[in-house]
């Protein structure tokens, strides 16, 4: 796969043609990636048109469009941020499950996408994996 970088201004401009397309203002699709949200995250794929997000901890996030890698802007994830973002989707047995078995699989709905959230936390790798599945009406 090869490796590209997305920079704030694409963000905006994806957000920009994705709003103005729905009638939409700008100001509810900025993406401020100096912190990363689930929901930030989960519009960011929407938008781009991605087919997965990969955060792992250490690095900064990866989208796969079209199978290439694409680098997003933005500071590394934190082991912190890795946690918010679990707690964040995780109920109190997913999380248990999760520390028993180093691993958890959750489907998430968003707006009118679902996804499939996986989390894995084992051989010294942290990393939450956020696949579209598809869009329901």
């Amino acid at each position: 796969m090869s490796r590209q970088r997305i920079s704030h201004s694409q963000i905006e401009y994806w957000a920009t043609r994705h709003m103005a397309k729905r009638n939409q203002s700008l100001s509810k699709a900025r993406f401020h990636l100096s912190r990363y949200t689930f929901a930030e995250l989960l519009d960011l794929l929407i938008i781009a048109r991605g087919e997965k997000l990969w955060l792992a901890e250490g690095y900064t996030p990866t989208l796969i469009k079209n199978g290439k890698r694409v680098e997003v802007d933005g500071p590394d994830v934190t082991t912190e941020t890795m946690q918010e973002l679990l707690h964040s989707v995780a109920g109190t047995r997913q999380l248990r499950s999760f520390r028993e078995r180093a691993t958890l699989d959750i489907l998430h709905r968003h707006k009118r996408y679902q996804f499939l959230v996986r989390v894995i936390d084992a051989f010294g790798v942290f990393r939450l994996d956020l696949v579209r599945i598809n869009e329901s009406n």
